[in-house]
């Protein structure tokens, strides 16, 4: 969700109400994310169109957490499900004890606030591995795939439902 579109408060609201209704699908099958930087801009405001938007199910992920523009004094009182750990704090987290240490207090931290947590930027298995082990379950990355063109997700998607089973 960009900074315009959480700017647009209703009117957002409105498109993503007549967009969950036209394609049949519950607002709880989504999950937006807003950077911090977007969420901090005009606070008041932006947690009262997120509240809105949450009464239809959406989930809300902050993106690019760690990077420095909230406090965590706001956490505790953010409609938020899910902290999405920057890439940064990733890129070394394999052999850098301060990086491991920063990811490990979000995953903590997530935990006791009852808030998911995910990592982006995953680009192998020792970052995984070491992600994993400091309680950051949910991830994203090269490591899995690169980015996709709708078209080839959708091959994807339909390919990992196919192996699971699930049609």
């Amino acid at each position: 969700m960009s900074a315009v579109e959480l700017a647009e408060g209703d009117v957002y609201l409105n498109k993503l109400k007549n967009c969950l209704k036209a394609n049949s699908v519950d607002g709880s099958r989504i999950e937006l994310e807003i950077t911090e930087r977007a969420l901090m801009s005009r606070l008041e405001e932006n947690l009262a169109t997120l509240r809105r938007i949450g009464e239809l199910g959406v989930r809300f992920a902050i993106d690019d957490f760690g990077t420095g523009y909230s406090s965590l004094a706001y956490l505790r009182g953010l409609p938020v499900d899910k902290l999405k750990i920057d890439r940064m704090f990733l890129r070394d987290i394999a052999s850098d004890p301060v990086d491991q240490a920063i990811v490990g207090a979000i995953a903590a931290l997530a935990r006791v606030l009852g808030i998911a947590v995910a990592a982006e930027g995953v680009e192998n298995a020792a970052q995984l591995e070491r992600l994993l082990a400091l309680g950051c379950a949910q991830w994203q990355g090269h490591h899995f795939s690169p980015s996709l063109d709708p078209g080839a997700f959708e091959k994807l998607f339909s390919a990992q439902r196919l192996a699971s089973g699930r049609h």
